[in-house]
Order: structure tokens, then sequence, then C-alpha cells
């Protein structure tokens, strides 16, 4: 089994080898040609241009589609057909015709290879859609045209409909490449020129000059003279960008100029939506009929003030500043408020009914001031609340208690350098209810023992930080208690 797999993994080997030489032979030829293919539909919808390398001998492959020659008298009626060819599968199409001065387009009716599907003309556009790709070639439309009395040479020309790649496509969607080609007109009027002296009518880029007196086409070609025409335009919206579109002779097919692009559009909304919901205020929710956003406009501007938040009260906690304040009625969220010096900073926020926050961004030794706001759908918002301040402490850090002696314990802690002094409880109480208290006036005492302690009894300590600032105290959160057995 392994010396089959060796084998074959040698096979794939060889076999990516020889693809590379021969791909290498093949780039080393002269016998190449390019062509510029226009693709549509792209990731931007913008027209691509790229040149692809063909081999000799082979093309990049286009439908045709082609108007007959005509020649014709005035007052004189004729059909002309327009022909598909090299057909690679077509489910869609959507076509505008052009014919000379003086020509009128009578009708445009169906051929046979578009005998299924639904098909439909209006004015010198038509439109055929199937569920399934047709392949056949052959006549693809059939013009029924008349010349009147100055009827003047030329051609009809067919193309896509407003100038759209994607007016022509497979079943799938896909924008099927299409080639095409004028028919020319010839007005027989029965009078010549004498040796070939025509005059008059002026050359393009794609037709003689047309003789004023003959109407036979003479000269050459004017390569100069374009009819321009915008293709792949894009339009603006709310979701992307557009574009102004790529200018191409309508005749010979050449670019002439680049388009721009388009900045996005403003939103498209609709009429709204009135709501009463909230009395006596007005309003009414307009959604964009491109992208789906809302905007809300108030029909009465005179909104009532929310009350302001009252009872705000701070709060030290292990890892912050609990901020709590009473709810009022009519709100939507609350807005905190932190000063610290001159700089006021947004803390935080709290949605409807939820009357505390805990603001974490805060370091030990800090002097804070609080204010509370609120905001509500359809009111004013609130003035500022009460301002109250707080200084803020870290607990003691690494508080350790140990009974080496007999009624005896020994406290230790790590010093907090913004403190004042620190305060210890302890309670034969895990939850120290009844607890006593031991005041530390000194930031620099971190050490203190407790004599006096029943035997045998399991004691639980906790110290935290305080802070005097004028006639006020401030204290940390207590840290973690500690507990141990008296000797």
């Amino acid at each position: 089994m392994m010396i089959r797999k060796r084998k074959i993994f040698a096979c794939f080997i060889m076999f990516i080898l020889i693809g590379s030489i021969l791909s290498q032979m093949a780039y080393a030829s002269d016998d190449f040609s390019t062509e510029t293919v226009i693709y549509t539909g792209a990731e931007d919808d913008f027209a691509v241009e790229e040149e692809v390398l063909l081999a000799e001998g082979t093309t990049n492959q286009s439908i045709i589609i082609s108007v007959a020659d005509v020649k014709i008298k005035p007052n004189e009626t004729k059909d002309v057909e327009v022909k598909l060819e090299q057909n690679t599968g077509l489910a869609g199409l959507a076509l505008s015709i052009s014919v000379p001065g003086g020509i009128v387009l009578n009708s445009i009716k169906q051929g046979a290879v578009l005998s299924g599907g639904t098909f439909s003309v209006n004015g010198s556009d038509c439109t055929w859609y199937a569920a399934d790709n047709i392949t056949a070639n052959g006549v693809l439309l059939v013009l029924n045209i008349t010349a009147t009395d100055n009827a003047k040479s030329g051609n009809i020309n067919i193309g896509v409909k407003d100038g759209k790649a994607n007016n022509v496509s497979d079943e799938m969607g896909n924008t099927v490449s299409v080639s095409f080609k004028e028919g020319s007109v010839i007005t027989d009027t029965g009078k010549t020129c004498e040796d070939g002296k025509h005059q008059g009518g002026t050359a393009t880029c794609s037709q003689q000059a047309i003789c004023e007196i003959c109407q036979q086409p003479y000269g050459k070609l004017d390569p100069n003279n374009h009819t321009e025409e915008k293709r792949n335009a894009v339009e603006a919206t709310c979701l992307k960008e557009g574009y102004t579109g790529d200018g191409y002779c309508k005749d010979c097919g050449i670019k002439l100029s680049s388009g721009e692009v388009i900045p996005k559009s403003n939103h498209s909304w609709d009429d709204g939506v009135l709501s009463e919901d909230l009395k006596p205020y007005l309003y009414k929710t307009y959604t964009c009929k491109i992208c789906g956003e809302t905007k809300v406009v108030f029909l009465n501007t005179e909104k009532e003030k929310l009350d302001t938040p009252k009872g705000v009260a701070l709060e030290v906690t292990a890892n912050g500043i609990k901020i709590t304040w009473k709810d009022i009625e009519n709100e939507w969220f609350y807005l905190i408020y932190r000063k610290q010096g001159s700089k006021v900073t947004k803390a935080g926020t709290s949605v409807t009914d939820i009357c505390w926050y805990k603001d974490i961004g805060v370091e030990n030794g800090g002097n804070y001031t609080y204010y509370v706001t609120a905001t509500g759908f359809g009111y004013e918002d609130s003035d500022n609340s009460e301002a109250v301040s707080i200084v803020y402490l870290t607990p003691p850090r690494n508080l350790k208690v140990k009974s080496a002696k007999e009624k005896q314990v020994v406290l230790t802690w790590k010093k907090n350098t913004k403190a004042s002094g620190y305060q210890i409880r302890y309670s034969l109480n895990s939850d120290m209810s009844r607890a006593k208290t031991i005041n530390v006036k000194k930031a620099s005492t971190v050490k203190v023992t407790k004599s006096g302690l029943k035997r045998k009894e399991v004691y639980y300590f906790q110290i935290r930080a305080y802070k005097k600032v004028g006639s006020k105290t401030y204290y940390s959160g207590w840290c973690k208690s500690r507990e141990v057995k008296v000797k």
C-alpha cells in the first residue's frame, strides 16, 4: 500500500512539472494578442478594464447581435432582421433601437429564437425574459421600417437599454458579454451624381458621409467624430457611493472618457409613522427606504423637564465608589459625572429604574465629587443633582493575625501611604456582629498587639484605613476578615 501511494504521488509531481514547462513555453511564444475586456457588476458595480492574454487563433467569445443591411426607396416599407450568433446562453434582454432621420420604426417583433418567454415593446425599446437559457442562433428580432420622402441613409443601431451591460443576462442573472453590429440603411432616391461629385453630409467614426443629392455614402470615415453615451453608471445611495459612468461611442464602442465617483447620498425617508405613546408629546418615526435607519421628529417642540435626581449618596467599597440616588418618573437613563479638581468626566450610565452605579476608575487617596442627571425620551434633561464629595481609600493590604501567647494576638499589615490612620474591628462572630474596635492614629503604625482575649476561642479581625480632611473623616472599605484561634 505504501509503494502504491508513492507511485501516485510521483505521478502527481510529474504532472505539475510538465504543466509548468508547457506554460513557460507558451508564454515564450510571440504568437499572442491582447484584448481589452469590460467587466460590469463587479464588487463595486463599476466597470473594470483588464487586459487578457489570448493565444493565437483563440478569442474571448461574446454573443454577437447584428442588424442586416437594407436598401430602401422613399415611401417603401421593409422588414429588417436582427440576428443572434455565437449564443452561449441567454435568458434576458433589454434593448434599444435607433434609426436614421426620415426612417420610421413601425414595429419590433420577436424572431424565431425568442419564440418562448415573455416579450414586450415600448416605442423603440424591447424586453424579453425566460426562466431558462436559450442557446439557439438565428433571427432574434424583425424590425419593420418605412422610408419617408426625406429619408436619409445611415445606420440602424442596436444596444443595451440605458447603456447598462447587465440588461443582457443568463438564467442565473449574470451579465453576458455581447458585441453589437449596426446595419446600414441606403436610401435609393433614384438621383445620381455626375462623375461621382457627391456633396454634403457628415462622416462619423463608423459611417461615411451621405450625399445630399443621391443619398449614397461616400468618402472616408472621421475617426474623431463620435456619438457619446454613458455606460456603467451607478446611482449613489446612503449605503454606497455611485459612479457617473464612463463615456463610450455608441457607434464604434471605443471608450472616450472615465467617470467619477459620486459621494453617498442623503437618506430617502418615508412619510413617517405618527405615535402618541408619549402623550402629550406627539412624534413621527421616519424610516429610510434604502438602509432602514430611523429618526424621530417631535411635532410639538415644548418638552416637560424631568425632575432633578435627589438623595445622592456615596459609599467606598473594596474596589471602587458606589453612587446611589432616588428614582424619578419618565426617565430613560441616568448619567453619572465625576469631578476631580477642575476635570469633569462622565463616569458611567445607568438605565431606567437602576439607581446605583459603581465607579471603579478611581485611585487611592483621590478626592472625588459626583452628581447625577436624568434623560427621558420626549422630555428635557433634568438639572444636575446636588454634588457630593468623598475621598477614596483602598483597604490596607496583607493583614496577618497570629496568636503566639495566651489570650493575645498580634496584627500586622502593609502601610497605606494616603491614610491618616486605621481602624480595626474584631468579633467572635464571622458576620462581625457585636464587634469591638481599635483605633490606630498613626498611618506609619503597621503592627498592633491585642491582649485580654478568651482562651481557645476563634476571633475574626478586619481593618480599614481612614483619612481626615478638615472636620470630615473618610474611611476605606473593610478588608477581607481573618480568623485566628487564641492560645
